[in-house]
């Protein structure tokens, strides 16, 4: 289905170049962005513009908001006493946001489809973290304000007082505290703490100051905190037990055994064996249903085909005319069985907005039906790595342990992998050919041999490298044996990724530049879930993920080491990243590059982004990673069509897809114009 012949591609590209003037202008250069205040960053379209707190937009802009508006719905709820007046359900220092078109009018349900049952561009529009991230910047969130003392290894932040759940409950550094110590910690809901909580080896430590006055203390300067408050997993409330940085105490309490001693018996009641699988069940900041949240919106219902979202009375946020936010009282996610439902709905205008698993093979689709839809479709661009595949050098099996570790097999795998074609049959010609980066362009530590190395379509250069490291025995039927005498087979798992619809597709293209060098290769589509569970068990030949940095030019906008375990350090679950993430107590000991990698991170976290010694270090970091190809890219830089109801205004017009990140687009501002 994703595989359009090289021919129709042409005919669609000129088709494009019609309809799409000045697009590849538009990835380069963009336009003139509202952007937070002080940013130098002209590449993209951010969402409103964002003031720490009511007292910064009335210093800044000059102009005083005298009262507070809210939505006629909770009006009504005020009206009969069933809530507070807006100004108690504020907290005493809102956020402030300007939406970059104009004040929106309350009202209106935004209908949503998604192929997911787990999730949804609703999800990525819940994610409310303590600070905020924009270009250049990092901007006050649920926290208002922070300092840093003791040469940086000190961090107080300062909570906004008032702040409630959306269930009234005030939200304090006790909810911070519970995440840490009784989740973070607890060695039987997250048996293994990351390395980003462990600066300079040792773990980092929390004290409460007051209800509202957290302090962080490093054994190392770490700088690099902020930046991870800001990051959507790091920074906010997730279930995923390893990251997230608060979680309702008040709600989430009575589930965990060191406060209910009854916990299991509680389970056992509900149809669970133990308390911490039903306490898993209940952390579901996602789509548990009136699960306590921060964000604009709460699940009120969840079944396996819909989700419902209605609006958060106590959410924290006003306009720049003192509206309480959002200005959309409801969301209703449809959930669909597969892509071609998908993409029948929504061309059909059953959603108001699309982007989730749209792609850029369906432009043509997409654009052919904006009247019938009453939509208009919109370019988003997607910086980065798209699909990507990385040995598992920790395989299970020695002899795949052995072929993977050697370098000349990974050289080769890449170099027999035609990219330009690949280009040109599922994104029209229109993404760059390229090798995974572990980071864009416009990086301090970036460099131009990255994009190249291995990168070129050399099968015959791939076959002499298969046979000099021993793989030049074949089989009857022209494939490679293993040096115990069996086939060398590589198994692909290509699974539903809602960012990377075409990942089959690519699939299916490596499998057969794969098999032209003599390596047999079975791909077995497998469901999200099991591959998660293969990951963690180290059953997987090779990841496949969307990974690595593009070639569009961008500012670094926060530091490579704030998540470097992400891009450069093997997966946590695997034997070596275990014997990172706990010191060599667990798993087994990287090889020396791995390990040098490692110690300059570690080094790393402790710079500042813009200094000679950051730059230096992510440089160093880089090119070794690089050197050592554990990841094999295709082709990055593409954009995501953004279908968007002709009424459903305050959208960016030319965004950046973030992803599951979807708050960098405030659509707490999205609204319906009347």
């Amino acid at each position: 289905m994703f595989k359009i012949m090289y021919e129709e591609a042409k005919m669609v590209r000129k088709l494009m170049v019609l309809v799409l003037s000045g697009v590849i202008t538009i990835w380069l250069w963009g336009s003139t962005p509202a952007l937070a205040k002080g940013s130098s960053s002209t590449l993209y379209q951010e969402g409103a513009t964002i003031y720490g707190t009511l007292q910064e937009y009335e210093k800044t802009t000059g102009r005083k908001i005298e009262k507070f508006g809210e939505a006629p719905t909770l009006r009504v709820k005020v009206a009969a006493g069933e809530l507070p007046p807006v100004k108690e359900r504020l907290p005493e220092r809102p956020l402030v946001m300007k939406p970059i078109e104009e004040i929106g009018q309350y009202g209106g349900t935004i209908k949503i489809v998604s192929v997911s049952s787990t999730w949804s561009r609703m999800v990525s529009s819940r994610m409310e973290t303590l600070l905020i991230s924009r270009p250049g910047r990092t901007l006050p969130g649920i926290a208002e304000s922070w300092e840093w003392s003791d040469e940086k290894k000190v961090l107080t932040l300062h909570l906004r007082k008032g702040l409630k759940w959306s269930d009234g409950y005030p939200f304090t550094v006790d909810d911070i505290l519970f995440k840490w110590e009784d989740i973070t910690l607890n060695p039987t809901l997250n048996p293994t703490v990351l390395v980003e909580w462990k600066p300079g080896g040792e773990l980092m430590q929390m004290e409460k100051v007051d209800d509202y006055t957290l302090r962080f203390r490093f054994a190392v300067p770490y700088p690099q905190m902020t930046d991870l408050l800001a990051n959507c997993a790091y920074g906010g409330d997730c279930p995923f037990h390893v990251v997230g940085i608060y979680a309702p105490k008040h709600y989430l309490k009575k589930f965990h055994i060191k406060y209910n001693p009854k916990a299991d018996e509680l389970a056992k009641e509900a149809g669970f064996n133990t308390w911490w699988e039903y306490f898993n069940h209940q952390h579901n900041p996602y789509y548990g249903v009136n699960y306590p949240t921060l964000s604009a919106w709460i699940c009120t219902k969840a079944t396996d085909t819909l989700r419902v979202y209605e609006r958060n009375p106590y959410y924290w946020v006003i306009d720049s005319a003192g509206n309480q936010l959002p200005y959309i009282d409801k969301g209703i996610v449809q959930i669909v069985g597969n892509i071609d439902l998908y993409n029948m709905k929504i061309i059909s205008g059953a959603a108001d907005f699309a982007n989730q698993y749209t792609s850029m093979k369906n432009y043509p689709l997409y654009k052919r039906n904006e009247a019938k839809g009453d939509y208009r479709v919109l370019r988003w661009v997607i910086p980065g790595g798209r699909v990507t595949f990385t040995f598992n050098q920790t395989s299970e099996d020695p002899v795949k342990r052995q072929i993977f570790q050697d370098i000349r097999f990974r050289q080769a795998m890449s170099l027999a992998i035609d990219r330009e074609a690949l280009n040109k049959s599922l994104y029209f010609g229109l993404a760059t050919p390229c090798q995974c980066m572990p980071i864009h362009k416009g990086a301090l530590c970036w460099q131009e041999w990255w994009k190249d190395y291995y990168a070129e379509y050399d099968p015959k250069k791939a076959n002499q490298l298969l046979d000099e490291m021993g793989l030049d025995k074949r089989d009857e039927e022209g494939y490679r044996l293993r040096p115990d005498g069996k086939r060398l087979t590589i198994i692909l798992n290509p699974f539903e990724l809602q960012d990377v619809p075409e990942m089959t597709a690519v699939c299916e293209m490596v499998k057969e530049y794969w098999e032209n060098v003599g390596v047999k290769v079975l791909i077995k589509p497998i469901s999200s879930n099991l591959y998660g569970n293969l990951e963690k068990a180290n059953k997987l030949d090779v990841a496949i993920w969307k990974k690595g940095g593009g070639l569009v030019d961008e500012p670094e906008e926060k530091s490579f080491f704030a998540t470097a375990a992400y891009e450069v350090y093997p997966s946590q679950y695997s034997p070596w990243g275990k014997w990172i993430a706990t010191n060599g107590k667990e798993g087994e000991k990287p090889p020396e590059w791995v390990l040098k990698i490692k110690e300059l991170c570690d080094k790393g976290r402790q710079t500042t982004l813009g200094t000679e010694e950051y730059k230096q270090l992510s440089t160093e970091v880089c090119n070794l990673w690089m050197k050592h190809l554990p990841r094999i890219g295709t082709v990055c830089d593409i954009f995501r069509p953004t279908l968007v109801k002709k009424n459903l205004r305050n959208v960016p017009e030319k965004s950046k897809d973030y992803g599951n990140d979807m708050m960098r687009n405030t659509p707490q501002t999205f609204f319906f114009k009347k």
